[in-house]
């Protein structure tokens, strides 16, 4: 495997992790995700599931911030400073590939749904595997909480017909000016999964602070009963601890 490392990467390296998170270099281990979400409710229920503060066992937990290319840095490091990695991921099939280029380009092929250290999850992000598996409640929950229980009836009312944010089509570039076009279609929540889009919406309007209440209503549960794919990662770091 080459080694070689541009001045390009080892300028992201410094700045992205040794001048801000140089507390890695002394990691037992390194966990990371992508999103605030998980940054926040990761450590809050590792230190509910072990009894102890991540820190105290030298665990940290790092959102990358983005995927692909943004988890570089940390994998990097990892593997040159030996430091064992476990990365929770979103499970959206272009999120999926573009983690592959990445930890493949320091680690080898991989086949990531049966990595010991890789958690992914089911075709979408955290919060939309949260409402697929059993946790619309505890999710309706944190939003009454946070805004009022009359929050999701809100946002339905004052969002229908309006447009969302303008996305690339599924089509070629334009001809004329090689440009992605984009799109905004209408909200229409008059389907048997608008409700659960309207909620998640609503949690990407204020991830920190709906990461937070998530994260607090997951720690009300018992052990046996945190989402599985939590108590997976969990499980296998547990391996290096």
């Amino acid at each position: 495997m080459d080694y070689h490392i541009s001045a390009e990467d080892k300028r992201k390296l410094q700045r992205e992790v040794i001048h801000s998170r140089g507390e890695l270099l002394f990691s037992r281990a390194i966990v990371l995700s992508e999103g605030e979400t998980e940054e926040q409710v990761l450590p809050m229920l590792f230190q509910k599931y072990f009894g102890e503060e991540p820190f105290s066992l030298g665990i940290n937990f790092i959102g990358v911030g983005g995927s692909g290319a943004k988890y570089k840095p940390f994998l990097r490091l990892a593997r040159d400073f030996n430091i064992p990695v476990f990365i929770f991921s979103d499970g959206e099939p272009n999120i999926v590939q573009k983690l592959k280029y990445a930890y493949e380009e320091f680690f080898g092929e991989t086949d990531l749904h049966n990595s010991p250290n890789i958690t992914i999850l089911d075709g979408t992000n955290f919060e939309g595997y949260l409402l697929n598996n059993g946790f619309e409640k505890l999710i309706k929950d944190a939003i009454s909480k946070t805004e009022g229980d009359e929050k999701i009836k809100t946002w339905i009312s004052e969002k229908q017909g309006t447009p969302t944010r303008a996305v690339r089509k599924n089509v070629p570039n334009c001809v004329t000016c090689n440009q992605a076009i984009l799109e905004s279609p209408t909200r229409d929540y008059n389907t048997a999964d608008g409700e659960k889009r309207a909620i998640l919406e609503i949690l990407s309007s204020k991830k920190p602070t709906y990461a937070k209440a998530v994260a607090e209503e997951l720690c009300m549960l018992t052990i046996e009963d945190l989402p599985p794919k939590i108590i997976k990662i969990f499980e296998q770091i547990k391996t290096e601890i």
